[in-house]
């Protein structure tokens, strides 16, 4: 029994060893997470049920002209640069987070410097284990390029045809007039 006025000092050892080893699996864990999603070429985030933003892509700024910091803090920011002509086709697609199925369409946006660019834009639903919604994922890729080429393709292949259908207009008036002066030495 102690000395009335004395202190007893217990001294107890725990074995963090395997806590420790978990803590560093899931700091590498998340380091891998963060090197494959910040350097991915796609503009990606992730919304919340409730509208918020929890990540977007460092890339979108190269994208849109702005920084995941602003679509952060102003989640409204992702469609106030819809094209205001696409607005329509994909504004209710942005209200509902939870309940779509997955989504791909290609809409222009506005970008910070005025520029149109063209994104294609795919998302779906997150859901965790007990089958609650935990919001979307979306990956937006800059398809301006592909588009620009596809409206080259368009205008050429309308200009072939423009002009295949003017050789067929010339060819069936050069037959009549070849026809013309056989007939009249056939008869």
């Amino acid at each position: 029994s102690p000395v009335k006025g004395s202190y007893v000092i217990r001294i107890a050892l725990i074995d963090i060893s395997e806590r420790r080893r978990l803590e560093e699996a899931i700091k590498q864990s998340e380091e891998m997470f963060r090197t494959v999603a910040d350097f991915t070429y796609a503009w990606e985030y992730w919304i919340y049920p409730d509208g918020s933003l929890i990540y977007v892509s460092p890339s979108c700024e190269r994208i849109t002209g702005y920084r995941s910091d602003e679509f952060v803090n102003n989640p409204g920011l992702l469609k106030d640069i819809i094209h205001p002509e696409d607005q329509l086709l994909v504004g209710n697609h942005f209200d509902s987070i939870d309940s779509d199925p997955p989504y791909e369409v290609e809409f222009r946006i506005v970008s910070a410097t005025g520029e149109t660019r063209w994104i294609g834009h795919n998302c779906q639903a997150v859901c965790g284990e007990d089958g609650r919604c935990l919001g979307r994922r979306v990956s937006n890729r800059d398809i301006t390029k592909r588009k620009g080429i596809e409206e080259v393709v368009k205008q050429r292949t309308e200009e072939l045809e423009r002009s295949n259908n003017d050789l067929e207009q010339f060819a069936y008036v050069a037959a009549h007039d070849l026809r013309e002066p056989l007939v009249a030495v056939a008869a």
